[in-house]
C-alpha cells in the first residue's frame, strides 16, 4: 500500500517553501525525525572508524567526522599481502623467474621461465 501512513521512513521534513530541512547540530531536534544531533560531534575528539582494509580512528572537525586513517585499497603487487582489500592475496598476478630462482617450481605462483619478468596478467 502506497499510502502516506505506511511510508513514514520516506518522508523528508521540509520548510516553509519547500527544502528539505537538514540536521544542524544545535542541540535541537532540526529535521523532526525524534534524533538530536545526529552525526555530530563535539571537535577535537576521535571515534573508531574502519573499511574492507582495517581499522583506524577519525576526529572531529566543525562537527563532522573527517580524516579516518583506516588504511586504504592499493593495486595488488606480488607481496603476499592482500593490498586491494579484496579477502585475496596477489591474485592476478604472474610472476616468472629463472630456472635457478630459489621459488623456481610453483611456490607463491612462480614458474619457471628463462627470464625474470614480473607482470599483471
Amino acid at each position: 500500500d502506497a499510502s502516506p501512513l505506511n511510508s513514514m521512513t520516506s518522508l523528508v521534513s521540509v520548510n516553509l517553501y519547500g527544502n528539505p530541512i537538514v540536521e544542524v547540530c544545535d542541540g535541537v531536534d532540526n529535521d523532526y525525525d525524534q534524533q538530536v544531533d545526529e552525526n555530530c560531534c563535539e571537535n577535537g575528539t576521535t571515534r573508531p572508524c574502519s573499511n574492507a582494509c582495517g581499522a583506524g580512528v577519525e576526529l572531529c572537525e566543525n562537527n563532522t567526522w573527517v580524516d579516518c586513517t583506516a588504511p586504504t585499497s592499493l593495486p595488488e603487487i606480488c607481496d603476499n599481502i592482500d593490498n586491494d582489500c579484496d579477502g585475496q592475496t596477489d591474485e592476478g598476478l604472474v610472476v616468472t623467474v629463472p630456472p635457478n630462482h630459489p621459488y623456481a617450481g610453483g611456490r607463491m605462483g612462480y614458474s619457471r621461465v628463462d627470464e625474470f619478468t614480473n607482470r599483471q596478467s
